[in-house]
C-alpha cells in the first residue's frame, strides 16, 4: 500500500514518520525527476529517534544517493523491509534541485 507521496526540495525533510510505537515496514520507494532539462539527485535517510525525539539525517544514516536524468524514474526496493519500530523513527530525504524530485513510499503499517 502507498504510505506517502510528495515532492522533495533542497532541505532535508521528514517524508515519513512512525507517529506511534506500532511497527511500520517500508518495502519500496519510487523517485521521479519531473524536470525535462536537468538532472536531480536524491538523498534518502533512515533516521532512528534520539531519546524519543526525531533524529537528524547525516551521512551515517543515508541509504541511497542517486542522480536522476531528466524525466527518469527510479525504484529503490529492499530485500528486507526497512523497519520503523518506535515513535519518531523517520524517513528523511532531500534533492539537489528544488521541487523536481517526486517520491512515493510503499509498505505496510500495522
Amino acid at each position: 500500500m502507498m504510505l506517502a507521496q510528495g515532492t522533495l526540495n533542497t532541505s532535508v525533510n521528514t517524508i515519513y514518520t512512525n507517529s506511534s510505537n506500532s511497527s511500520k515496514f517500508l518495502k519500496s520507494f519510487i523517485f521521479h525527476n519531473s524536470n525535462a532539462n536537468n538532472n536531480s539527485s536524491v538523498h534518502l535517510y533512515v533516521v532512528k529517534n534520539v531519546s524519543g525525539s526525531v533524529g537528524n539525517a547525516n551521512l551515517g544514516n543515508r541509504i541511497l544517493y542517486i542522480s536522476l536524468s531528466p524525466g527518469e524514474t527510479y525504484e529503490f526496493s529492499s530485500a528486507f523491509p526497512i523497519e520503523l519500530l518506535q515513535q519518531n523513527d523517520t524517513i528523511q530525504a532531500k534533492s539537489d534541485t528544488d521541487g523536481d524530485a517526486n517520491y512515493f513510499i510503499f509498505g505496510k503499517a500495522t
